[in-house]
């Protein structure tokens, strides 16, 4: 497959955008992270994203280290997740298991 990098974005042939999630227990990839910034960058970065879309999980690690500082980055269940370009969505987390959740696909509630 081939990707461009489009605003520090990598985009597939589809159209979609790669980004990165920790779908196992433990720590969660950006969700953990410390600052706001790491937690939304980490998420997407084309750096970050093509070093796992080549296999390196450790040169995934030391990327996010020299970006946003030391702390857990958590690599071992990170994968590359491809969704739909300007279609907002968040990362939600629990016990370290993230996962993806699109706007339209959550009822707000409004009293």
């Amino acid at each position: 497959m081939k990707y461009e990098v489009i605003d520090n974005k990598v985009i597939n042939e589809d159209g979609e955008v790669g980004i990165i999630i920790s779908p196992g227990h433990g720590a969660g990839w950006s969700t953990w992270a410390y600052s706001d910034e790491a937690k939304i960058e980490s998420v997407y970065d084309a750096d970050c994203v093509m070093a796992l879309l080549e296999g390196d999980k450790a040169k995934v690690k030391n990327i996010a280290v020299q970006k946003w500082g030391d702390f857990l980055w958590h690599t071992r269940d990170i994968i590359v997740k491809w969704i739909p370009r300007n279609k907002p969505f968040i990362v939600e987390e629990y016990d370290g298991h993230e996962s993806i959740t699109y706007r339209d696909e959550t009822n707000w509630i409004t009293l």
